[in-house]
């Protein structure tokens, strides 16, 4: 069996010799002027992408908002529908209701005072 090119234990206790604070430090200046020198190159499309986002928005909105309310106004309908489809076999039982209280409803028995 061949040896490892790297012979200590792979899962080593002690710490790295690196420190990853350490390393972050040692690129931070690389980091400074790549990030100064992409940031300046990238700012005018970086500002164009906020204002064509900005513009797609403010036409967007109107359409977003008629079709919101379109579907709000559909689902009040579906919704009033479905209620009185649900109410519907009870219609039979309201008419009973109803032609007995037009009946007792100027019955001397039904008012408590007189007229």
């Amino acid at each position: 069996m061949a040896r490892p090119i790297n012979s200590k234990p792979r899962n080593s206790s002690r710490p790295p010799l690196v420190n990853s604070y350490m390393f972050w430090l040692l690129t931070l200046p690389f980091r400074l002027v790549f990030g100064l020198a992409f940031g300046v190159l990238f700012l005018p499309f970086l500002l164009l992408r906020v204002f064509v986002k900005l513009l797609v928005g403010l036409v967007m909105l109107p359409v977003a908002l008629i079709v919101g309310f379109a579907g709000l106004l559909v689902a009040l309908i579906v919704g009033a529908v479905a209620v009185s489809l649900a109410l519907l076999p009870l219609v039979p039982l309201a008419l009973v209701a109803l032609f007995v209280w037009a009946l007792t409803r100027h019955s001397r028995v039904a008012s408590a005072t007189p007229n």
